[in-house]
Parts: structure tokens; sequence; C-alpha cells
């Protein structure tokens, strides 16, 4: 059922709307105003995944993204959400984990107010074409253990075939 429900809903957005076409500001990783218009994208495929610092299954899956080689034609865009004013923890993690991947920061939660305006899941991951066009949401798969969320992230085996 919850599947028949994400299919639902991304039935409903607009094959004519590209995410990379919308007005929503964010900022980049030097604190610069950008719109997703301004992000250059340079691959086929995007994956953009969305991300907190406080979201521990968030961070596994950005360090394995790692194995996404820099040669395969998937653009990693990840956006911070929640950040509030100030993006100095997102920066701090980012260094620390050393990834390498096009980062930006929804302070205004303005991303996360776009998906749910376009009746999209705000889930996580999103695959989409050079256009913008979501292709697919990649769902996280949560499970509750002894007291913690524990979450498995599908994107990896979903990328296998791009």
């Amino acid at each position: 059922m919850k599947y028949l429900l994400a299919i639902l809903m991304l039935m409903s957005f607009s094959a004519d709307k590209s995410i990379f076409d919308q007005n929503i500001e964010l900022l980049d990783k030097n604190g610069v105003k950008v719109t997703m218009q301004d992000i250059p994208i340079t691959r086929d495929t995007v994956l953009l995944t969305l991300w907190a610092t406080w979201c521990s299954p968030c961070i596994k899956e950005l360090d394995s993204l790692k194995s996404i080689k820099s040669g395969s034609n998937i653009q990693v865009i990840a956006v911070a959400v929640g950040t509030g004013k100030s993006i100095n923890d997102e920066k701090q993690l980012i260094s620390s984990h050393q990834w390498d991947y096009n980062f930006y920061f929804d302070t205004n939660e303005e991303i996360k107010e776009y998906l749910i305006n376009e009746n999209i899941l705000v889930e996580g991951d999103y695959l989409t074409d050079r256009d913008g066009k979501i292709i697919f949401s990649i769902p996280w798969n949560l499970v509750y253990v002894k007291g913690k969320f524990i979450a498995k992230s599908k994107t990896l085996d979903c990328l296998s075939n791009y």
C-alpha cells in the first residue's frame, strides 16, 4: 500500500516540470544565494538527495554514495534541509567526512515546500534526468530495532542501472 501511494503521488507530478527550473533559493557551500536554476548539471542523470546533520541514516547514505565513481553518468547533488540560518554545522560535517559532492543548503525549506505542493513524497532521494524531470523517488526503508531507527537506503541498488 505504501508503494502504491508513492507511485500515485509521483504520477501526479507534471512530466513537463523540472525541479531545476524552479526559483527555489538555496545557499551554496560559500554561503552565496543561488536558485535551483543556477546549479550546473554536468551529467545525464542526477541524484538529488536531501539530508540533515541530525539524520544519521542520511549521513550513512552520503558516505555510501562515495562508491559512485567520478566517471559514472550520475551527478550527486546534496541539499541540506532544515539548516536554519547557519550552515556551519553542515560545512563541518561535509569536511570531516570528505564528501566531494555538489552541496547546497535550503535554509528556508523551500525545496521541501515545493515537493509537498507538487504532491511528491519528501523522502530523501530523487533521480532526475539532465533536464531535472523526476524519473522516480527512492524511498527509505525505516526499521525500528532496539530503541533506534535504522535505515537502509535502496539508493545504491537503484543506481546500479544508471
